[in-house]
Order: C-alpha cells, then structure tokens, then sequence
C-alpha cells in the first residue's frame, strides 16, 4: 500500500509538532477521513527500540 501523499517523505529528528500524541491523532484521524493510509510517525527511538 502505498502511504505517500505527492511522493512526499518525511525523516527529521526535529519533529516534536507532527510527533505529539494529539497531533499524531489528529494527522491520523484527518488522513483516514480522506481515504488514506495513515504513515507511521515516530521517534528513531521507537523505531528500533532505544540506542544503547
């Protein structure tokens, strides 16, 4: 499935506006309304479970 919207990618460690549970939520929310797939918006922390 693809979950690109305008063949946008978006990979930033500055991302505590997108990254937030409400705007998490809301994004989600918003893209399903429009018949998308909602991406995957985390952390590289959450990504691969935590650096040593």
């Amino acid at each position: 499935m693809n979950y690109q919207i305008h063949q946008t990618r978006l990979a930033s460690y500055n991302f505590r506006h997108i990254a937030g549970a409400f705007s998490r939520r809301l994004i989600e929310h918003t893209l399903q309304q429009l018949g998308y797939a909602p991406p995957v918006i985390a952390s590289p922390e959450e990504i691969v479970g935590g650096f040593p």
